[in-house]
């Protein structure tokens, strides 16, 4: 019997014998699913949770992994539409990430503006280069 159907037998659910047994359920779910073996305190709080001896726990996490839950694809193996997601979420977050930049080094330059405005128009000239001749540091603000 798989540690699942253990569990299930026994009435729990994932969270609730995780709360049981002083662990999390992340924890079960990777003991269930074959991905960890669990440390001997966890064996022994999962067998008192249970009701049951620590030797009916390790058969029961040590039975073929028949019942386990295959892992997620990778992003390489899922359908070219999940890909395509993917990209356009990339984009998403570079796109969103500029413009977090720019509305913070706008802040900056606003601030350094009050307190010295020579030294920002100055800034703004490098900052904007040749493209910027005759642009003040407000105008700058205005070009970002």
């Amino acid at each position: 019997m798989s540690l699942a159907r253990l569990r299930k037998s026994k009435g729990f659910s994932q969270r609730s014998l995780a709360k049981e047994a002083g662990t999390s359920s992340s924890t079960i779910y990777e003991i269930e699913v074959g991905r960890h073996s669990p440390n001997p305190t966890t064996l022994i709080k999962l067998a008192n949770a249970l009701g049951v001896s620590t030797e009916e726990v390790m058969e029961a996490v040590e039975s073929p992994k028949a019942h386990a839950q295959p892992s997620p694809p990778s992003l390489k193996e899922a359908p070219e539409e999940e890909q395509l997601a993917y990209g356009e979420l990339e984009k998403l977050v570079q796109e969103t990430m500029m413009a977090a930049y720019v509305e913070a080094n706008s802040r900056v330059m606003e601030k350094l503006r009050e307190r010295d405005p020579v030294l920002a128009d100055e800034i703004a000239q490098e900052i904007l280069g040749e493209t910027g001749k005759g642009i003040t540091s407000r105008d700058s603000a205005k070009a970002e």
